[in-house]
């Protein structure tokens, strides 16, 4: 028996022994009823519970921060909670442009992106990526899993190490997708959208109960759309999308729901590698136009086809004790062919000319996930409790090969040349096989005392077991074994007139996937965080007002280097800022949304002992934005909502070595809607001015346009 298998079966027989002690403690529960410990109120999972609609901008509860349906003012921790009806205002057509509003995120780093959704970071450093409390197959962001905005009910965003509850994760902070779910009245919306990038989009949302008692409900969310994209990319974007749900309740107290989802896209990597020169910096043949595209149409193809299959089960077994299992499988391939831009090729006097390199890879995972928990809610005393025990396994496997080759003649960025590359021969850079196996157990109370203080603490621990093995660079395979501890403590204060001070501390841990430049595998990732904030909800308000204070440091941080996308470096990060946000709505119909960042993120850690004490690539130090909007509820103009905003992002250095800036750039946007009867038509402008502006280097060879302005227009009709 190898020590692979040896420690697969290990942590397969940790986890069955550890769901069934759970089944046992609940099962003991049952038969003791009320006699052992008080009665008290057991909240569902049901419309509220945490994961259901809700209307306008402030979620009251999350599941997010505890695993168990908590009012986010008790929560010891920055969350925000996007909701369907925010989704809507703003048309959100990806997850990057539904964070645009969110304190701590910085999405669309790399531009206009037709391959990932996970180029975002949280308090600058990247984030995980979760779907119904269960993590998404672990993978490079360019290859990654992605989400369409129509079959969610939520967006989850929570700031800060998460690893108590979720294992494995990055410190920065955690998106969680909340899927649509069966509805128990009869729902049918048909909506088609357009844009002014001649996308053309029809988004079909059906759901209702299938017997009269209820016992069974249903919900299908699909997607289909074809785009132009751009940046003078002369392709097409496409994509499918099929999301159907099914409930079984055959009582009050338990209820089964079955998950699944399947989305094909076909697209092209539209994302320009332009040189500083021309881009951000001086360039006597002048500014390189937004139009250039640096791929290449005889060699371009993105097509990413994922599915998964799982299910929520929950049971209350008496007033005290509840128990619960989620579980999924995720598989996902993406067959990658592209051309990039590799900087300006050294020639003296060369300005115009950029080197290329032409890539194919086919990479993938297939994840499996299980977390079973039971909760208990009690009274002891002047304290009340909900305590959370659970256990969950993850297993993945992961393949990453890749060819390259450089393309025989050079790209003028000024004016574009495309080579016929059909007889181009590529070579293996990587060919990286990967597995994971991981076990956690972990503990939570979140305890009330007087109705005054809320304490949250709790504690996890980890088996991860990781096999290694890229057969271009070596023919062993490696092994790495990790037991890991997770504390985190927080408590937050119920003051009179809706003020909520909290402070936390908390730790992560994240086995890495693929390999420095030498086919080495990275090792695991280590972070802690120190965070104090305060809440406000005015009395009497649909309204709420926070502010944060948080201290990150996170070991072995993964990030590009420079323009080669298999050279990846691992560096020591501290991150330290202050965040703003409010949610505020008015019954006269005015709603406004602020957020604000300021983080300071330096490099603690780093092979070359000159890049210690820079800032990473993309980071932002400054992040603000605003939002509001008007609904008229007087006739003769009422259903009609209007409403602007203005996005600002601070500067961001451009390489490691910070030699240079990418200057910061405000953007600003705009939206009507009108509602009447059953039918909606909306219109949203985002980048109003057309603003040219460079998001993002990440080297000297390595730069990317923001996107322009983009006229979004939809119809609905909802009964």
């Amino acid at each position: 028996m190898n020590g692979h298998s040896f420690w697969r079966k290990r942590l397969a027989a940790t986890a069955s022994a550890a769901t069934l002690v759970l089944a046992a403690s609940a099962a003991l529960a049952q038969e003791a009823g009320e006699q052992t410990l008080p009665q008290v109120d057991v909240s569902g999972q049901g419309t509220g519970g945490g994961v259901g609609p809700f209307h306008g901008l402030v979620a009251p509860s999350s599941t997010a921060g505890t695993k168990t349906d908590t009012p986010i003012i008790e929560t010891p921790q920055s969350i925000t909670v996007i909701g369907r009806d925010r989704m809507d205002l703003f048309q959100d057509t990806n997850v990057n442009e539904a964070l645009r509003y969110t304190p701590g995120a910085a999405p669309d780093v790399y531009g206009s992106d037709q391959r990932s959704d996970n180029y975002i970071t949280i308090r600058g450093l990247p984030a995980n990526f979760f779907q119904d409390n269960l993590q998404l197959p672990l993978l490079l962001p360019y290859a990654s899993w992605r989400v369409d905005p129509w079959s969610l009910e939520r967006i989850e965003v929570l700031r800060g190490p998460a690893s108590i509850l979720y294992g494995q994760g990055n410190p920065g902070g955690t998106v969680n997708y909340v899927s649509k779910r069966p509805t128990a009245t009869p729902l049918f919306i048909a909506q088609t959208q357009f844009d002014s990038h001649g996308r053309i989009e029809l988004n079909l949302d059906q759901g209702g109960p299938i017997d009269p008692q209820g016992t069974w409900a249903y919900r299908v969310a699909a997607t289909a759309y074809q785009t132009d994209l751009q940046f003078g990319d002369p392709n097409v974007g496409r994509r499918l999308s099929f999301s159907p749900s099914l409930r079984w309740s055959p009582d009050a107290s338990t209820s089964l729901t079955f998950f699944a989802n399947y989305l094909h896209d076909r697209t092209s990597v539209d994302t320009n590698f332009l040189p500083a020169a021309g881009t951000v910096l001086f360039n006597p043949l002048g500014q390189i136009p937004r139009s250039t595209w640096t791929g290449n149409p005889y060699f371009d193809n993105y097509d990413k086809e994922q599915w998964s299959a799982g299910y929520e089960f929950s049971h209350e077994i008496n007033k005290v004790w509840t128990v619960r299992q989620n579980l999924r499988y995720n598989s996902i391939t993406n067959d990658i062919k592209t051309v990039y831009g590799a900087g300006l090729y050294p020639i003296p006097g060369n300005y115009s000319s950029i080197a290329e390199i032409a890539a194919r890879a086919n990479t993938g995972a297939a994840r499996f996930g299980v977390d079973t928990q039971a909760q208990a809610k009690f009274d002891l005393g002047e304290t009340s409790h909900t305590m959370l025990f659970g256990v969950d396994y993850a297993h993945q496997k992961t393949w990453d090969p890749q060819y390259y080759n450089f393309v025989p003649t050079l790209f003028n960025v000024f004016a574009p040349n495309y080579t016929n590359l059909w007889d181009l021969k590529l070579y293996p850079a990587q060919n990286q096989r990967q597995q994971l196996d991981q076990v956690g157990l972990y503990a939570q109370d979140q305890m009330k005392v007087s109705d005054r203080v809320v304490i949250t603490g709790g504690v996890r621990y980890d088996i991860a077991q990781q096999s290694f093995r890229d057969s271009v660079a070596s023919p062993d395979t490696v092994y790495m074994t990790n037991n890991v501890w997770s504390p985190r403590v927080g408590a937050v204060f119920l003051l009179d007139g809706g003020f909520a001070p909290y402070a936390s501390y908390t730790q992560s841990f994240l086995p890495n996937v693929g390999s420095n430049a030498e086919g080495e595998p990275f090792a695991p990732s280590f972070g802690r965080q120190g965070e104090v904030g305060v809440r406000y909800i005015p009395p009497g308000t649909n309204s709420q007002i926070s502010a944060a204070l948080f201290d990150i440091d996170q070991t072995n941080v993964i990030s590009q280097n420079g323009a080669n996308l298999s050279d990846n470096i691992a560096q020591d990060l501290n991150s330290k800022g202050v965040e703003l946000e409010a949610l505020l709505q008015f019954e006269e119909g005015f709603r406004a949304i602020a957020a604000f960042t300021y983080q300071n993120v330096r490099v603690t850690k780093d092979a070359d002992p000159a890049i210690i004490g820079n800032r990473p690539v993309a980071v932002p130090n400054t992040m603000l934005q605003v939002w509001g909007d008007y609904k008229f509820s007087s006739t003769p103009l009422a259903g009609l909502r209007v409403g602007a905003g203005i996005r600002y992002y601070g500067a961001t250095t451009g390489d490691e070595e910070n030699t240079f800036n990418v200057p910061n750039f405000t953007l600003l946007d705009a939206g009507i809607s009108y509602e009447f009867q059953n039918w909606r038509v909306a219109l949203n402008v985002n980048n109003i001015l057309d603003t040219h502006y460079v998001s993002a280097c990440s080297s000297l060879a390595s730069c990317f346009y923001g996107a322009g302005r983009l006229i979004t227009g939809s119809v609905r009709y909802t009964w």
